[in-house]
Protein backbone atom coordinates (compact mmCIF):
# COMPACT_ATOMS: atom_id res chain seq x y z
CA UNK A 1 0.00 0.00 0.00
CA UNK A 2 1.21 3.39 -0.93
CA UNK A 3 0.95 6.64 1.00
CA UNK A 4 -2.02 7.52 -1.15
CA UNK A 5 -5.41 5.84 -3.04
CA UNK A 6 -8.00 6.87 -4.96
CA UNK A 7 -11.48 6.37 -5.23
CA UNK A 8 -11.00 3.84 -8.05
CA UNK A 9 -8.68 1.94 -6.11
CA UNK A 10 -11.24 1.39 -3.22
CA UNK A 11 -13.63 0.41 -5.31
CA UNK A 12 -11.68 -2.16 -7.46
CA UNK A 13 -10.57 -3.45 -3.65
CA UNK A 14 -14.25 -3.97 -2.42
CA UNK A 15 -15.20 -5.97 -6.10
CA UNK A 16 -11.94 -8.03 -5.22
CA UNK A 17 -12.76 -8.68 -1.83
CA UNK A 18 -16.00 -9.81 -3.28
CA UNK A 19 -15.03 -12.18 -5.99
CA UNK A 20 -12.62 -13.61 -3.18
CA UNK A 21 -15.48 -14.50 -0.91
CA UNK A 22 -17.37 -16.27 -3.64
CA UNK A 23 -14.68 -18.10 -4.96
CA UNK A 24 -13.93 -19.22 -1.19
CA UNK A 25 -17.20 -20.62 -0.43
CA UNK A 26 -18.44 -22.09 -3.73
CA UNK A 27 -19.96 -25.82 -3.82
CA UNK A 28 -19.19 -25.55 0.31
CA UNK A 29 -22.09 -27.01 2.45
CA UNK A 30 -23.03 -25.60 6.01
CA UNK A 31 -20.81 -28.38 7.53
CA UNK A 32 -18.10 -27.65 5.60
CA UNK A 33 -18.70 -23.89 6.05
CA UNK A 34 -18.74 -24.37 9.94
CA UNK A 35 -15.86 -27.07 10.23
CA UNK A 36 -13.40 -25.85 12.70
CA UNK A 37 -9.56 -27.28 11.90
CA UNK A 38 -9.07 -27.04 15.64
CA UNK A 39 -10.07 -26.15 18.77
CA UNK A 40 -9.55 -21.94 19.22
CA UNK A 41 -9.73 -21.49 15.47
CA UNK A 42 -12.36 -20.41 13.73
CA UNK A 43 -14.29 -21.82 10.56
CA UNK A 44 -14.48 -19.95 7.19
CA UNK A 45 -17.86 -19.27 8.23
CA UNK A 46 -17.08 -17.58 11.50
CA UNK A 47 -13.85 -15.51 9.49
CA UNK A 48 -17.07 -14.28 7.22
CA UNK A 49 -19.20 -13.13 10.69
CA UNK A 50 -16.03 -11.54 12.13
CA UNK A 51 -15.84 -9.16 8.97
CA UNK A 52 -19.21 -8.76 9.17
CA UNK A 53 -19.24 -7.70 12.61
CA UNK A 54 -16.15 -5.27 12.81
CA UNK A 55 -16.56 -3.69 9.24
CA UNK A 56 -19.91 -2.36 9.81
CA UNK A 57 -18.43 -0.51 13.32
CA UNK A 58 -16.09 1.43 11.08
CA UNK A 59 -18.39 2.06 8.52
CA UNK A 60 -21.38 3.39 11.10
CA UNK A 61 -18.72 5.71 12.54
CA UNK A 62 -17.46 7.14 9.24
CA UNK A 63 -20.85 7.59 7.75
CA UNK A 64 -21.85 9.69 11.01
CA UNK A 65 -19.30 12.01 10.68
CA UNK A 66 -19.12 12.33 7.06
CA UNK A 67 -22.99 13.30 7.51
CA UNK A 68 -22.05 16.36 9.63
CA UNK A 69 -19.45 17.38 7.43
CA UNK A 70 -20.19 16.74 3.93
CA UNK A 71 -21.72 20.13 3.44
CA UNK A 72 -18.52 21.77 4.51
CA UNK A 73 -16.12 19.69 3.16
CA UNK A 74 -13.58 20.19 0.31
CA UNK A 75 -13.04 19.49 -3.36
CA UNK A 76 -11.07 15.77 -3.40
CA UNK A 77 -7.47 15.57 -4.75
CA UNK A 78 -6.69 13.20 -7.51
CA UNK A 79 -6.00 10.79 -4.73
CA UNK A 80 -6.20 10.90 -0.75
CA UNK A 81 -3.11 10.70 1.59
CA UNK A 82 -3.00 7.42 3.88
CA UNK A 83 -1.15 8.31 6.80
CA UNK A 84 1.99 6.77 8.20
CA UNK A 85 0.09 5.40 11.03
CA UNK A 86 -2.62 3.93 8.60
CA UNK A 87 0.23 2.73 6.87
CA UNK A 88 1.40 0.79 9.54
CA UNK A 89 -1.73 -0.79 10.25
CA UNK A 90 -2.10 -1.99 6.43
CA UNK A 91 1.37 -3.52 6.49
CA UNK A 92 0.65 -5.74 9.73
CA UNK A 93 -3.07 -6.53 8.40
CA UNK A 94 -1.90 -8.02 5.05
CA UNK A 95 -1.82 -11.51 4.85
CA UNK A 96 0.35 -13.92 5.33
CA UNK A 97 -0.05 -11.97 9.35
CA UNK A 98 3.05 -10.63 10.23
CA UNK A 99 1.83 -10.13 13.54
CA UNK A 100 -1.37 -11.65 15.68
CA UNK A 101 -3.50 -9.53 16.82
CA UNK A 102 -6.02 -10.34 18.89
CA UNK A 103 -10.00 -9.76 17.94
CA UNK A 104 -11.87 -7.63 20.79
CA UNK A 105 -14.41 -9.61 22.33
CA UNK A 106 -17.36 -7.64 20.95
CA UNK A 107 -16.76 -9.14 17.24
CA UNK A 108 -16.12 -12.64 18.34
CA UNK A 109 -18.61 -14.88 16.18
CA UNK A 110 -21.17 -16.37 18.33
CA UNK A 111 -22.38 -19.92 18.41
CA UNK A 112 -25.54 -20.76 16.03
CA UNK A 113 -24.30 -19.02 12.99
CA UNK A 114 -26.72 -19.47 9.68
CA UNK A 115 -23.88 -19.70 6.61
CA UNK A 116 -26.79 -18.37 4.13
CA UNK A 117 -27.48 -15.41 6.56
CA UNK A 118 -23.56 -14.52 7.28
CA UNK A 119 -22.99 -14.58 3.21
CA UNK A 120 -26.01 -12.84 2.48
CA UNK A 121 -24.89 -10.08 5.10
CA UNK A 122 -21.42 -10.15 3.80
CA UNK A 123 -22.92 -9.02 0.42
CA UNK A 124 -25.15 -6.08 1.70
CA UNK A 125 -22.37 -4.92 4.02
CA UNK A 126 -19.52 -4.63 0.94
CA UNK A 127 -22.56 -3.53 -1.30
CA UNK A 128 -23.32 -0.34 1.42
CA UNK A 129 -19.20 -0.05 1.28
CA UNK A 130 -19.23 0.34 -2.37
CA UNK A 131 -22.34 3.03 -1.78
CA UNK A 132 -20.65 4.80 0.60
CA UNK A 133 -17.05 5.55 -1.34
CA UNK A 134 -18.93 6.23 -4.45
CA UNK A 135 -21.22 9.03 -2.51
CA UNK A 136 -18.08 10.55 0.15
CA UNK A 137 -15.52 10.37 -2.99
CA UNK A 138 -17.59 14.08 -4.16
CA UNK A 139 -14.98 15.38 -1.37
CA UNK A 140 -11.88 15.09 0.42
CA UNK A 141 -11.99 12.09 1.76
CA UNK A 142 -8.37 12.45 3.35
CA UNK A 143 -9.77 15.47 4.86
CA UNK A 144 -12.69 14.22 7.16
CA UNK A 145 -11.47 12.11 10.37
CA UNK A 146 -13.18 9.92 12.26
CA UNK A 147 -12.27 8.24 15.68
CA UNK A 148 -11.36 4.22 15.67
CA UNK A 149 -13.99 1.67 16.79
CA UNK A 150 -11.11 -0.08 18.34
CA UNK A 151 -9.60 3.10 19.82
CA UNK A 152 -10.82 6.63 20.37
CA UNK A 153 -7.43 7.74 20.54
CA UNK A 154 -7.04 6.94 17.06
CA UNK A 155 -8.25 9.12 14.46
CA UNK A 156 -8.56 8.22 10.68
CA UNK A 157 -9.35 9.89 7.41
CA UNK A 158 -12.18 8.39 5.65
CA UNK A 159 -10.09 7.10 3.03
CA UNK A 160 -8.03 5.24 5.66
CA UNK A 161 -10.82 3.80 7.18
CA UNK A 162 -12.01 1.85 3.79
CA UNK A 163 -8.44 1.13 2.96
CA UNK A 164 -8.10 -0.14 6.62
CA UNK A 165 -11.58 -2.40 6.66
CA UNK A 166 -10.10 -3.76 2.64
CA UNK A 167 -6.77 -4.99 4.93
CA UNK A 168 -8.57 -6.63 7.38
CA UNK A 169 -11.18 -8.38 5.13
CA UNK A 170 -8.01 -9.50 2.91
CA UNK A 171 -6.54 -10.96 6.21
CA UNK A 172 -9.39 -12.98 7.40
CA UNK A 173 -10.59 -14.16 3.99
CA UNK A 174 -6.79 -15.29 3.80
CA UNK A 175 -7.24 -16.94 7.27
CA UNK A 176 -10.41 -18.89 5.61
CA UNK A 177 -8.99 -19.86 2.59
CA UNK A 178 -5.96 -21.53 4.87
CA UNK A 179 -8.70 -23.96 6.78
CA UNK A 180 -10.82 -24.69 2.97
CA UNK A 181 -6.76 -26.06 2.09
CA UNK A 182 -6.48 -27.93 5.42
CA UNK A 183 -5.55 -31.47 4.98
CA UNK A 184 -8.54 -32.72 7.11
CA UNK A 185 -11.38 -30.02 5.49
CA UNK A 186 -14.22 -32.44 5.09
CA UNK A 187 -15.11 -33.34 1.67
CA UNK A 188 -18.96 -33.15 0.65
CA UNK A 189 -21.15 -36.23 0.02
CA UNK A 190 -22.68 -34.30 -2.57
CA UNK A 191 -20.22 -32.30 -4.85
CA UNK A 192 -21.73 -29.15 -6.02
CA UNK A 193 -25.12 -29.03 -4.04
CA UNK A 194 -24.16 -25.93 -1.49
CA UNK A 195 -26.37 -23.86 0.53
CA UNK A 196 -24.76 -21.05 2.37
CA UNK A 197 -26.20 -19.17 -0.10
CA UNK A 198 -26.17 -17.30 -3.69
CA UNK A 199 -22.60 -16.03 -4.79
CA UNK A 200 -22.68 -11.85 -4.63
CA UNK A 201 -24.80 -9.84 -7.47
Amino acid sequence: MGSTVTTTELIQQIDAIVARKDALIAGLNSEQMSWRPQVGRWSILECLDHLNRSDIMYLRGMRVVFERERQNASLPPKAFRLGFLARQILHYLEPPPRLKMPAPRSVFPPEGLVPAGVVAEFNRFHLDLRGFVLDASGVDMGAIRFPSPMSSLLKLNLAEGCAIIAGHDRRHLWQAEQVRKHTHFPVSDSPGQADVGAASP
